[in-house]
């Protein structure tokens, strides 16, 4: 939401996605990678809501294994990757 110019109060990581994808396209010519989109699909199939990891809502699912070495890793990419959107966003701003 930090990147879209103009965004409705919408929590569906889905719809928020397809919007981040036609942002890059129309501002960078250019398209997030799969490991990106990859991240997003599975944060929206564990939590369709968005509401267990910003509220602590019990989770519908008896048992679920997570690594959490490689999470940290993809979301630092994931982190460093927005990072540069936001620094080229306000190269273009400055311009």
């Amino acid at each position: 939401k930090a990147i879209l110019p103009k965004y409705d109060e919408i929590h569906n990581l889905i719809t928020l996605f397809d919007k981040f994808k036609t942002f890059l396209l129309d501002k960078f010519n250019v398209s997030p990678p799969k490991w990106f989109e990859n991240i997003i699909i599975a944060f929206d199939e564990f939590d369709p809501g968005g509401l267990t990891f910003r509220y602590g809502v019990k989770i519908n699912k008896d048992e679920m294994l997570i690594d959490l070495i490689h999470i940290k890793k993809l979301m630092n990419w994931f982190a460093e990757s927005i990072h540069k959107i936001q620094h080229e966003l306000s190269k273009t701003k400055n311009e």
